[in-house]
């Protein structure tokens, strides 16, 4: 139904419209103001242009205001036309009721046409008859625009009719009255509150601002009151700077930009110079007076009614100065006044650095005098820092966690007296803490003296923990007075840069010494030092010599290759004491280099010069700049080694030098004649040692026997013993000779026999390129020599030397002379001595020496032989005793055989395995 009707209302307005737009008939016009009721839209239309209306009632000519005008209703039907604007062609609007609208339009007036009759009763004339006035309470004074209303006003008459007679515009009264003078005057510096004085006499004395300053001004708070429309607070400033540099100037400005008012409706404001900075005003020494006022603003207008003025004065705490007693500045001998004096045992000392020894305990002085009294002086701090900043303002705080390493403090508060003062660090969030046993450092000799300087006087003991501090900070110190801790907050923001400082309390890192041999003098030591906290400062290389038959000069030179620069030449002395090794005052068997970065990789090219045997014994030792220390060594071993592939070997005392791992090393390919170097790198299971322990086997295995026994160690009964069962024992197809020429000599039956012996008192010498070409014992109570190379004729033949003396191994021809890596000379033979097996020093004045195979067995039971092994290697290789066994033994299964010729099957073996490496 409602969208029916709403249709209809739509259709309605088309066809109004269209009549609207097209048909006009014709109208008088005349100058009407009409208002009527649209039944097409359902509302009022007020039209104020001109309008046509037709059928209207007769004019009416009325009396007004002593003048005639016509009035004239709607109260017939009739038609009307209307144009919206003047001049435009009428506009029928169709026929309808005008009717009348008392409550918007009673009547339509036409104005401009005289009323010819309607005759006035009487002239009028100015309105007179009263005094315009007021309503109650206002009055024509003029108070202000926000208080004006209507004018005064009153009832009079023309002479004809009544009349308004108006009067002046009315206002309220002005109620804002002078507000009090404000109680109090309060400057806050820093969070510090202080209500300043009035007697500009006695100034009150506040903080010095922190350099990072918050400072505000407060008079209480106050309500506004009923007679005003709002209440504010004034603030004026006149510093007068140090000695009344300030005084005078424009108000709110000053002399140089100092001063400032403030006007706002909040009661604390910022202490906001008209120019200058808060610092820059508020300096050490600096007075004025800060002055506080209320204001209320007017009913009635837009001025003020101020307060008297309240007046505060102030003077700023002049701090203390860590300073001497002659005001210069801190120096780094006052404030670490032993840095220099302190030496560790290694001769290191530093004048930047505490590392776990050198500067720790680090000695601290801190002098400070405070101009305004000593009295007023609360602290001392001393404040590492890693980022050139300290904390302004700092809480004292009961949260008792360890420091970070990155920004900590000491703090040496006074406790009533400086007898028995309380001593802070630093938390993990940078607040005050007291200090504890647990925490990273300790105070020790604490002392607090206070007279013309106050002069904190303490150590700071760095201790080793897991999270050490470490590396280099600004160290910052001062004195703190009572204006500058306030409810547990500390105002450091005047702590003075000093020095820097480091800590490194870890020891440098020394990687493995490794070795590499460039020719028969010369090997590189490659060596690295790292240090990550502090870096590494000095290195010290020495070089010492243990053991061996010569001794001569060692000489280092540095990279780059070719190695042309030498670091110097020495005599190395034997290995002392390790307390001694590695001292940075060394100049008699080390080397130096200065360093200065993290992390130093180096090879150096050592010369061995003509040592032989022993070892050369290489240190490294390295420095951080906290003078802490580590090193390591390595041994360049100059023994000659022996090593066995299945072969028999005895050897009363042990075999003093061990075996080596030569299983890569390329020189090897090729010289031996019944070994490869593959086999230098297997043995046996069997173990034997007349030591308890062998600690040095190619793999680093040890091997330690629980129980010892030496069924061998009769010396002095094994030649007798063999002797004797020789003459039980021996085969009766053996042939004695008495002289090495039987056994070639065709008129001797041992030519045409396979088995001969020699029996003598007198010493042997078996020449190069002696041939065993039969089963042959050689037994003498003398010495046997040897000169390689001696060998059997074929697999049946062989050679038993044995001694009642030693056996002396010469040189033999030399092989290595025409090659580049160690050649070996050649023995075949079983040899037993009841002293000594020697290999003779041999080769002399060549650089390559050559060394010795043998293939068959040793025993050596070492008769009359203390402290050395009965088998004594003296054949040397030099540096190639790196990589060359001196002597290899290879097994031969010849020997057991050709021993029962002579001796019988019940003869004990004499065996211990040599050179073992595990499978």
């Amino acid at each position: 139904m409602f969208k029916k009707k709403r249709l209809l209302k739509v259709l309605l307005f088309i066809l109004f419209m269209f009549l609207f737009v097209f048909i006009r008939p014709r109208a008088i016009k005349a100058d009407w103001i009409c208002g009527y009721w649209n039944p097409f839209l359902e509302y009022e239309t007020w039209f104020r242009a001109s309008s046509y209306c037709a059928n209207l009632s007769s004019l009416i000519c009325v009396e007004s205001g002593g003048s005639c005008e016509y009035e004239a209703c709607y109260s017939q039907e009739g038609t009307c036309y209307q144009s919206f604007y003047y001049g435009d062609p009428p506009i029928p609007f169709g026929t309808m009721a005008c009717y009348p609208r008392p409550e918007i339009l009673p009547y339509c007036k036409m104005t401009g046409t005289p009323c010819g009759s309607c005759t006035p009763s009487c002239t009028p004339g100015p309105c007179s008859g009263c005094t315009p006035t007021c309503p109650v309470g206002q009055s024509t004074e003029v108070s202000g625009e926000l208080c004006k209303h209507d004018k005064s006003s009153c009832t009079g008459t023309n002479g004809c009719n009544s009349c308004i007679l108006e009067g002046g515009y009315c206002y309220d009264p002005e109620t804002n009255i002078t507000p009090p003078t404000p109680a109090s005057i309060t400057i806050t510096v820093d969070g510090v509150p202080y209500p300043l004085s009035t007697n500009p006499n006695s100034p009150t004395k506040i903080k010095l601002p922190s350099t990072n300053p918050t400072v505000t001004l407060t008079t209480p708070w106050s309500f506004t009151p009923p007679t005003a429309r709002e209440l504010g607070y004034a603030f004026s400033a006149d510093n007068y700077g140090v000695g009344d540099e300030w005084n005078g100037g424009a108000e709110c400005t000053g002399v140089a930009g100092e001063d400032f008012c403030i006007e706002d409706t909040t009661n604390t404001q910022d202490f906001d110079p008209a120019t200058k900075t808060v610092l820059e005003v508020l300096k050490e020494n600096a007075e004025g007076e800060i002055s506080a006022q209320y204001y209320t603003l007017n009913v009635c207008d837009f001025d003020k009614e101020y307060s008297e003025k309240r007046t505060g004065y102030y003077i700023v705490d002049r701090i203390p100065d860590p300073e001497d007693g002659d005001n210069d500045p801190p120096t780094k001998s006052s404030t670490l006044p032993e840095f220099m004096t302190d030496i560790t045992t290694e001769g290191c000392s530093s004048s930047t650095y505490t590392g776990k020894e050198i500067n720790n305990p680090l000695h601290v002085n801190i002098i400070a005098n405070d101009p305004d009294s000593n009295d007023e002086i609360e602290a001392g701090i001393i404040w590492f820092s890693k980022d050139e900043s300290v904390p302004n303002l700092v809480d004292i705080t009961s949260n008792d966690t360890l420091s970070n390493t990155n920004d900590f403090g000491i703090m040496i508060r006074k406790n009533g007296t400086w007898s028995n003062p309380l001593i802070y660090i630093t938390n993990e969030t940078n607040e005050w803490k007291l200090l504890t046993e647990a925490d990273k450092l300790s105070l020790t000799d604490t002392s607090v003296v206070q007279g013309i300087d106050v002069v904190f006087d303490f150590k700071i003991v760095f201790e080793e923990t897991p999270n050490n501090p470490f590396g280099m900070y600004n160290l910052y110190v001062g004195a703190i007075d009572t204006y500058m801790i306030n409810d547990n907050v500390v105002d450091q923001s005047r702590l003075t840069d000093v020095t820097n400082w480091g800590i490194d309390l870890s020891d440098p890192s020394v990687g493995d010494i490794t070795q590499s041999i460039q020719d028969i003098q010369n090997i590189l030591i490659s060596w690295n030092v790292t240090d990550l906290e502090s870096d590494v400062e000095d290195i010290v290389i020495n070089g010492y010599r243990s053991g061996g038959v010569a001794t001569s000069l060692i000489e280092l030179f540095s990279p780059p290759p070719p190695y042309n620069t030498s670091e110097g030449s020495f005599m190395p002395l034997p290995v002392p004491p390790d307390d001694q090794i590695g001292i940075l005052s060394d100049l008699s068997s080390a080397w130096h280099f200065t360093n200065n970065t993290m992390s130093r990789t180096e090879t150096d090219k050592l010369n061995v010069g003509d040592n032989e045997g022993g070892n050369i014994n290489i240190y490294v030792t390295a420095y951080d700049q906290g003078c802490n220390t580590s090193g390591t060594y390595e041994n360049i071993d100059l023994n000659p080694w022996v090593t066995s592939y299945g072969g028999t070997i005895y050897s009363n005392g042990g075999i003093l030098n061990p075996a080596r791992d030569v299983s890569e090393v390329e020189d090897l390919i090729g010289v031996f004649e019944n070994i490869t170097r593959d086999n230098l790198d297997t043995g046996t299971e069997t173990i034997s040692s007349r030591a308890s322990t062998i600690s040095s086997l190619v793999k680093n295995l040890g091997v330690t026997a629980p129980n010892v026994y030496d069924a061998n160690d009769r010396k002095s009964y094994w030649y007798d013993h063999f002797v004797e069962k020789l003459h039980e024992e021996k085969s009766e197809n053996a042939v004695r000779i008495s002289s090495l020429s039987d056994i070639t000599d065709p008129e001797h039956a041992c030519s045409s026999s396979s088995i001969c012996y020699m029996e003598t008192d007198e010493e042997l010498n078996f020449p190069t390129g002696f041939i065993c070409s039969k089963k042959l014992l050689f037994i003498s109570s003398a010495d046997i020599n040897l000169q390689p190379d001696i060998q059997n004729s074929n697999s049946q033949t062989g050679c038993i030397f044995f001694t009642k003396g030693d056996i002396h191994i010469g040189a033999g021809g030399y092989k290595s002379a025409a090659t580049s890596n160690v050649q070996y000379d050649y023995i075949e033979g079983y040899l037993i001595a009841q002293g000594q097996i020697t290999f003779d020093l041999v080769d002399l004045g060549t650089d390559l020496r050559d060394g010795i195979e043998i293939r068959g067995g040793m025993v050596a039971f070492g008769e009359n032989v203390s402290g050395s092994s009965a088998i004594n290697i003296q054949r040397n290789l030099k540096l190639f005793s790196q990589t060359n066994p001196t002597v290899v033994l290879t097994y031969d299964s010849r020997y057991p055989n050709i021993s029962s010729q002579f001796f019988g099957t019940e003869a004990p073996i004499y065996k211990q395995e040599v050179g073992f490496k595990t499978f």
